[in-house]
């Protein structure tokens, strides 16, 4: 008796699950989320390399240690808005 009820159990679940991801997985929504994502992650990618060119061109006109200091005092703040740009933005998966 035990072993019809967890068999039918068994068998409503092997036959829910692959309904409830047919239902759930339209490829266009998918498609338009995936593109949405791959365009946010593209933005920060630019935001990121456009600091990275400034703190090079700061360290490159750097004269002086107190120079190079202001370089990195500026640069990490820049860093830790592009940071928090990061963490609020959804990630990326494939």
């Amino acid at each position: 008796m035990k072993r019809a009820i967890i068999l039918s159990v068994m068998a409503m679940f092997l036959t829910a699950v692959p309904a409830f991801a047919m239902e759930s997985g339209d490829s266009k929504d998918h498609e338009k989320t995936f593109e949405q994502r791959k365009e946010g992650v593209l933005k920060m990618l630019d935001k990121r390399i456009s600091v990275l060119q400034e703190e090079k061109a700061c360290v490159t006109n750097a004269k002086t240690k107190d120079d190079l200091m202001a370089c990195s005092r500026r640069v990490g703040n820049a860093h830790q808005n592009a940071d928090h740009e990061r963490w609020a933005m959804p990630t990326l998966r494939c």
